[in-house]
């Protein structure tokens, strides 16, 4: 299968100072996420719209546009459910063999990861055994986050019923109301988020005008 190259907008939220200096084309501080999202990086949204609810109003942040120029193979898409499972599989085997390790510090990293370490903490386990091992490693992660309190509209009937369940739900309830509420449908609570590991893959990078 052919490598090709993806061209994806993007946009990303932070301080004014440093967007100013992204924009030059510096490297700004990244994220040193190791709980439950992707991980180490540069997080971008993928439409305006989401960077400016994470924005809010704050008067000391600005958005910044910019198109991600990243080969397939570099991305690692854990918003697709095969890729999961793949990354999962391959996860696991490197823990496995690493948990036998006579060094503790990468015995006790490994179980860790087999004792259902935080999505983030795996994420970056992986891509730090990749760099080492095999000197290359994915350089996107790609995942979607749900973001239930999300006011949504009567146009998205069943997000309505969801946010009940969010606000609403207690243990003896939990069961019925999931069986009602999470069944497959069209929303808006979903977001779209790019964590991205070299920042020299983003490109055309401007500062986007709010008003």
């Amino acid at each position: 299968m052919s490598d090709y190259y993806l061209s994806i907008p993007l946009y990303h939220v932070d301080l004014k100072e440093n967007n100013k200096l992204f924009v030059e084309g510096e490297n700004i501080p990244g994220s040193n996420e190791d709980g439950e999202w992707g991980g180490k990086g540069l997080y971008l949204w993928d439409n305006f719209k989401n960077a400016k609810y994470w924005k809010d109003d704050s008067a000391n942040a600005s958005i910044v546009k910019t198109v991600l120029k990243v080969r397939e193979s570099e991305l690692l898409d854990l918003s697709e459910p095969m890729q999961v499972k793949e990354f999962e599989k391959s996860l696991l085997g490197i823990a496995q063999i690493a948990k036998k390790s006579k060094n503790p510090n990468i015995s006790k990293k490994a179980d860790y990861i087999l004792k259902d370490a935080p999505k983030g903490y795996a994420i970056n386990y992986y891509s730090e055994y990749m760099q080492k091992v095999c000197q290359h490693s994915f350089k996107v992660v790609r995942l979607v986050g749900l973001y239930p309190s999300v006011s949504t509209s009567t146009f998205f009937k069943d997000d309505l019923v969801l946010n009940k369940y969010y606000n609403e739900r207690k243990k003896d309830k939990e069961k019925v109301l999931a069986q009602k509420y999470f069944m497959p449908h069209v929303t808006i609570q979903s977001k779209t988020i790019y964590v991205v590991k070299k920042q020299a893959l983003l490109l055309q990078r401007e500062i986007c005008q709010e008003d």
